[in-house]
């Protein structure tokens, strides 16, 4: 059984002349004269041709019970002389449904069905077709009985031209029937001919064919055409017909030759359907498809494109070319200034364009569309009654338009977008469905562009001070290097230190220090010149970059001093806390370039220079020379202290738990290392790990870290009950890249029994920027062994979206600079809020570290960070206390 056939319907036409019910019997009807006559000659010829026919015709009663079948029926379906009792018997079982349910209810309701079907051949096979049911009404109205007609779809293009001919002659079927002899004048021209042409019978009998049928466009095809078809043969296809009243009207045309019962060309035989409706149909098809390829186009240009005003101008573009217009913008709305300005726009002259501003009240089109809060179509500004067209329009010759409002994510109102015609013109509704999609995707991309600025603010600038961090600050000076290359100028370095700043983080905690370094951040800014770079490189460490001085050395370097002591001066005062009042002084380190330098040597020449600067005598400048190279002394020393304190066995882990802030759980560990130095008692890492990974010990100490520490967590967990928790460990950009970090890793868990989804290994970002393609192969592998891992610090230094989305992170550590701030409104709190809504895009946990205090447990809790870690929980402890702490963290 063949699949049902959808999407038939019903077609109104006027109700077809056929002979009364009494003449048809169960072989053919009986002769007699009826209405037909304005179709056929007599019943004889309609016999001769329905008996003739190649397609399946049939009388049946309104019951569906079949009453006459024509000779090619029967030898189509195999019936004999008694046919069956319903007509569904040569049907298959959904045919029978559409016949019963669709075709005879809506033939007799309209006089006429048309759709698709299906017979069942004599060897039971289905045969597919169009099928015309046609109701018969006796002279009093009465339904008298069906007439069906099925034409077999296997030889589509033969057989629908037949149909076409056969059925058309019935007068029935709604299409136009012209017959005309050999000379091409018109002998038969039926009631849908007059519909379709305007010309009545009367008025077109004699006439040439050609000349009364075919437009001017297909005056001379329709003349080849007719030569063609008195030559025998046949033609179908697409022509153009022109109305009486000179509309072109596109059509399809069947035409025939005639050939009479003695085997003669005896003339010519058209049926033409209007297919208009179908043309706009198709039009309208590919307008939507047009319309639906330009937003999925625009859709992912909208990602793709990184300047946002590229973009637009190629939204404007776009819409103008598939709404066919010759003028579209982007309207960007101003409060303050009470108007909106044009931010993109195609077909404007851009004289006018440059100046051009449109009110945002309900006066113009552009403001009352803000007003109403909807797409506004205007077919006629000439017959406008809502508004009055702005100068922008009326300079530009605008007689039409639609313009609808862009939205962004928020629910705030960017503006409107608009599109504008030199002619009164209707817009549809798909118009204006498709203005709308690309005006949401306008708003999702400004809204894209904002969020992507801050975070490139987020990647460049440090968010305490705002000044540039270490990726701005490398970026800057190796320009400033390269611009002194190729003019006689010199570049200088200033590396300043703020003395005795943990000190007021120690006695008054990190807010303070914050508040202090903001401020600091201000009087900088103020001492340097306006072309001057400052960043801020580490807590309380800055480097200004000065360029354009003297070629000369001695001119250079006092200008350099010069510099310095300005900046000292500005910032050596009394600073206003929250908390108090404090005097801070700062100490200097300067360096000139020299020629062909590294921006990382300078800054640590700087940074050298400082040092001296800070031992000899804290606030002053100090240069660098030579003499400073005898620090390499020092740092030898304290390298040679730190291989023998690995030896020795003076490096002890701490851990700091970290708390799931829904649930208050301990989630994990972080591992934290100590030295126990013989003289200078505990020292935290910030105090050796920069020279352990310097000298090249730091591989060896990492390994001992991860293994003490997974060995101890696996160890005492048994007292803390249930799973071991999580357990992070650092690791340095070094480590990161060192080809044995695999194989330690295997080893460790191994040996200690950790399971591997316990092991959160945290990198800096520093650690991904310097080796990116090794560092992402490390991290594959890492994950691959089960580990997961976290990105430390996020945002201090080299903050990106494409470390997220290109590298296997698990989770983000919001920096202790983000969370100091909290509860106090602000930027930091809106930066947060960024990093913690991108993680849980992007699926990954969130960790604020440097929780203090219960304000700023709740706000993390309230922005929904995930987790958290810092003093509110606990200090760091070694592992004999750690298990007592996370006891009593969890209640006993």
């Amino acid at each position: 059984m063949g699949a049902r056939v959808t999407g038939v319907r019903a077609i109104r036409v006027e109700p077809p002349r056929l002979p009364p019910t009494d003449v048809v019997s169960a072989r053919r009807p009986q002769r007699r004269r009826t209405s037909c006559e304005g179709v056929m000659a007599d019943a004889d010829q309609l016999e001769a041709i329905i008996e003739a026919a190649t397609s399946f015709v049939a009388a049946m009663d309104t019951s569906g019970r079949p009453r006459w079948v024509n000779s090619p029926g029967r030898r189509l379906c195999g019936l004999g002389e008694q046919l069956p009792e319903q007509f569904s018997a040569f049907c298959p079982e959904w045919a029978a449904r559409v016949l019963h349910e669709e075709a005879i209810p809506a033939a007799i309701n309209d006089g006429v069905w048309r759709g698709e079907s299906a017979l069942l051949a004599q060897d039971g096979s289905e045969v597919p077709g169009w099928q015309t049911v046609i109701a018969h009404r006796d002279a009093g109205g009465s339904l008298a009985a069906l007439l069906l007609i099925f034409r077999d779809r296997r030889d589509t293009r033969e057989l629908e031209a037949r149909l076409r001919y056969q059925a058309g002659l019935l007068d029935a079927v709604g299409d136009a029937i012209v017959a005309a002899d050999l000379e091409g004048r018109i002998e038969y021209w039926n009631a849908a001919a007059e519909r379709l042409y305007g010309w009545s019978s009367e008025e077109v009998l004699g006439r040439d064919v050609v000349e009364v049928t075919a437009s001017e466009l297909d005056a001379a095809r329709g003349r080849e055409i007719f030569a063609a078809l008195r030559r025998g043969e046949q033609w179908s296809g697409e022509f153009t017909i022109r109305h009486r009243d000179g509309r072109v009207i596109p059509a399809l045309i069947t035409n025939s030759p005639y050939i009479d019962e003695h085997g003669s060309l005896a003339g010519i035989l058209g049926v033409a359907t209007d297919i208009s409706d179908l043309r706009r149909a198709q039009q309208e098809a590919q307008r939507r498809i047009a319309q639906q390829s330009a937003v999925a186009r625009l859709g992912q240009e909208a990602l793709d494109t990184p300047d946002i005003d590229v973009f637009l101008r190629r939204v404007c573009v776009c819409v103008a070319d598939v709404l066919d217009a010759e003028l579209c913008k982007v309207l960007e709305l101003d409060r303050e200034a009470g108007h909106m300005h044009l931010r993109a726009g195609t077909g404007w002259d851009e004289e006018v364009v440059r100046e051009a501003v449109v009110p945002n009240d309900a006066g113009s089109q552009a403001g009352y569309t803000l007003l109403v809060d909807k797409p506004v179509v205007v077919s006629d500004f000439g017959l406008e009654e809502r508004f009055t067209a702005p100068r922008l329009l009326v300079e530009h010759g605008v007689d039409s338009g639609m313009s609808t409002q862009i939205s962004l994510g928020d629910g705030r109102v960017y503006g409107v977008l608009g599109v504008h015609s030199r002619r009164a013109r209707d817009f549809t509704d798909d118009d204006t469905a498709f203005l709308r999609s690309v005006a949401n995707i306008v708003g999702s991309a400004i809204d894209r562009d904002a969020a992507a600025a801050a975070h490139e603010r987020l990647a460049l600038y440090d968010p305490l001070t705002r000044l540039s961090n270490r990726t701005l600050l490398r970026d800057r000076l190796a320009g400033a290097l390269a611009r002194a290359r190729y003019e006689p100028a010199r570049v200088a370095v200033l590396f300043i230190d703020i003395d005795r700043f943990k000190l007021v983080n120690d006695s008054w905690g990190h807010h303070a220090g914050d508040e202090l370094l903001t401020a600091v951040a201000e009087r900088l800014r103020s001492s340097v010149r306006a072309g001057d770079t400052v960043a801020r490189v580490g807590g309380d460490e800055f480097v200004v970059v000065c360029e354009d001085l003297p070629a000369g050395q001695a001119a250079a370097l006092q200008q350099t001093l010069d510099l310095a002591d300005r900046v000292n001066a500005g910032l050596d005062g009394h600073y206003e806390l929250s908390d108090g009042e404090i005097h801070v002084t700062a100490t200097i380190g300067a360096t000139l370039n020299k020629g062909d330098d590294d921006p990382l040597d300078l800054v640590r020449e700087a940074d050298a220079a400082m040092d001296r600067a800070k031992q000899d005598a804290p606030g002053r400048v100090a240069v660098f020379d030579e003499e400073m190279r005898t620090r390499s002394y020092e740092r030898l020393q304290l390298a040679n202290e730190l291989r023998h304190a690995y030896h020795e066995g003076e490096f002890f882990v701490v851990y700091q738990p970290q708390i799931d802030l829904g649930t208050g759980e301990v989630v994990g560990l972080e591992a934290l290392l100590r030295w126990q130095h013989r003289e200078k008692g505990t020292r935290g890492p910030g105090e050796f790990l920069p020279l352990a990974e310097e000298v090249g010990l730091i591989g060896e100490l990492g390994a001992w870290v991860l293994s003490r520490a997974c060995q101890e967590v696996v160890d005492m967990f048994p007292g803390v009950g249930g799973q071991p928790p999580g357990l992070a460990v650092n690791l340095s950009p070094r480590q990161l890249v060192e080809s044995g970090l695999i194989g330690t890793v295997e080893e460790v868990l191994h040996s200690s029994g950790l399971p591997p989804e316990r092991l959160c290994l945290e990198i800096t970002e520093s650690a991904m920027i310097d080796d990116p393609h090794e560092a992402l192969l490390t991290l594959q592998q890492l994950q691959g062994l089960g580990v997961r891992i976290a990105l430390d610090d996020f945002g201090t230094g080299y903050s990106s979206l494409t470390h997220l989305t290109q590298f296997p992170i698990d989770t983000i550590k919001i920096d202790r600079s983000f969370v100091s701030p909290l509860p106090d409104p602000g930027s930091h709190r809106e930066i947060i809020q960024a990093v913690i809504g991108l993680a849980g895009t992007l699926d990954l946990l969130c960790v604020g570290e440097g929780v203090e205090t219960e304000a700023q447990l709740q706000a993390l809790r309230a922005l929904g960070c995930g987790a958290g870690q810092g003093y509110h929980w606990s200090r760091p402890l070694p592992a004999a206390r750690i298990v007592a702490a996370l006891r009593d963290l969890r209640g006993g």
